[in-house]
């Protein structure tokens, strides 16, 4: 961005600050990404993913660095409802439950934003998804109607929530991108 650049004049109304990061479930993907840029801020892939919640219950997870600047997660009152990784029914209602149980822990979600880690559930389209994310310690949700957003997020003020970090500095020399370099305490 230059200092001309100019910002619609609904974007200065908001608090949000223009951000691009890499992110995809795919490991592969996203290291190549890191190489290509490695300033970007970048999220969590499956993989890292589910090394994240093996840390965060054997205990290890405020002892291991993490690089991630996010954390992209499915709200799992949507699954059966309007995401069906499963066949609909018994299946889906079962993955929900597991999933609230063991993924969206508030301690886990509280331990990630105290280390300066977005928690941005998708994608959320209902008034009580909102709620609900807000309520599990998201910072922030995605949503295919923003003005319905907008809406409850005007009905419903909350403190603002912490500004994501600023770009992760370039790898140390000699790194090759092919686990996160340590990042300082944020």
């Amino acid at each position: 961005m230059t200092s001309s650049t100019r910002w619609p004049p609904w974007f200065a109304a908001t608090t949000a600050l223009p951000i691009t990061l890499w992110a995809s479930f795919r490991e592969p993907i996203l290291r190549k990404c890191r190489a290509a840029h490695p300033s970007m801020p970048y999220g969590f892939s499956l993989r890292r993913g589910l090394l994240l919640l093996l840390l965060y219950y054997s205990g290890l997870l405020p002892f291991v660095p993490l690089g991630e600047a996010v954390l992209f997660f499915v709200l799992p009152a949507i699954i059966n409802r309007t995401y069906f990784p499963v066949r609909k029914g018994w299946a889906g209602a079962l993955l929900s439950k597991v999933v609230q149980t063991v993924a969206l822990r508030k301690p886990l979600l509280q331990h990630l934003q105290s280390r300066g880690i977005q928690v941005i559930l998708w994608v959320l389209n209902e008034e009580r998804d909102f709620a609900a994310a807000f309520a599990a310690g998201a910072t922030g949700v995605i949503t295919d109607y923003p003005a319905r957003l907008r809406r409850y997020l005007d009905a419903h003020p909350s403190p603002p929530s912490p500004a994501l970090p600023p770009p992760r500095p370039p790898p140390l020399p000699g790194h090759h991108g092919s686990a996160p370099p340590p990042i300082a305490a944020r």
